[in-house]
């Protein structure tokens, strides 16, 4: 299939030979590996040397660490003659069959724009999640019952363990395939802190075409992340912010939204997320009285 991946990777050079296992053992679903690589010296080294014990089409380049950026130069790569590209996390792993699922659901069905790896995942069901799915909840615009939905306060909805094909509003970038008509780049602003970059991205490419996620096409993300720290409260805040105000989006939901997230993060004493989501909220609530006022 003409079909590029785009690897993006930094100082995991063992991730990358497994993933490299799982693909050399499914040749037909691509025809070109894209590797942008922002490790340190030594890792690098040892990156170029594992590559080379594989018979694969690959191309390596380097980049400094942004996910991002390295993406948009993925992606910047991608032949021309190729009619998708799949952005692939370092760290998933696939079912025996996912590639042939894929491949099967998409050369019979070419009138999406988006096409997505049914993400496995175990869920645990926390005071969080009842509080997501109360009525309140629903009314004021934080949460739907349908995967992948976008809200009119900027949340969006999980996608994760589907029991059928399902359209959706936006991707996760973790094992997802776009059409190659145009090259539609990740937008820059989230370079030093990823969150929600895959939102934002995602959710224009919706606006070219239809997405959908593949039932039987599975895939595992080996690294759960967890995010308790003062920079991510932080940014928690300016990114969704941004992403609101750029698809104008409804901001009055989108400040509620932040309030009971930062009591929801109180209850569970992530005191330095806490604090970075007052500091987030106090730059964007600068920012936002500067602009109203112009």
């Amino acid at each position: 299939m003409k079909l590029s991946i785009i690897i993006p990777t930094k100082d995991r050079p063992r991730f990358i030979s497994k993933i490299l296992k799982i693909l050399k053992n499914n040749k037909f679903f691509f025809n070109e590996i894209i590797i942008v690589d922002s490790s340190t010296n030594q890792n690098k080294e040892i990156l170029k040397t594992n590559l080379s014990n594989f018979n694969l089409n690959l191309r390596l380049f380097h980049s400094h660490s942004s996910i991002s950026k390295q993406r948009n130069i993925g992606i910047r790569k991608v032949k021309k003659k190729n009619k998708f590209y799949m952005l692939l996390d370092d760290d998933i792993t696939f079912n025996k069959n996912s590639f042939k699922e894929m491949h099967n659901f998409l050369i019979n069905n070419l009138d999406y724009n988006g096409y997505m790896f049914n993400l496995i995942s175990k869920s645990e069901k926390s005071f969080i999640d009842r509080i997501k799915k109360s009525k309140f909840s629903n009314l004021i615009g934080l949460y739907d019952k349908k995967a992948g939905k976008v809200l009119s306060s900027g949340w969006h909805t999980k996608i994760e363990n589907v029991d059928k094909n399902i359209e959706t509003e936006w991707l996760p970038s973790c094992a997802t395939i776009y059409r190659n008509k145009r090259k539609v780049l990740f937008d820059e602003f989230f370079s030093d802190y990823s969150y929600l970059e895959d939102l934002e991205y995602s959710f224009r490419q919706n606006k070219y075409g239809k997405l959908i996620v593949v039932k039987n096409a599975k895939c595992f993300h080996r690294n759960f992340i967890q995010r308790k720290s003062y920079f991510f409260g932080k940014k928690e805040v300016i990114n969704r912010y941004y992403f609101v105000k750029k698809h104008k989006l409804s901001l009055i939901r989108l400040f509620i939204g932040i309030i009971i997230k930062i009591i929801m993060n109180l209850s569970f004493l992530q005191l330095y997320k806490v604090f970075g989501n007052l500091i987030g909220l106090f730059t964007v609530l600068k920012s936002y009285f500067l602009l109203t006022k112009l």
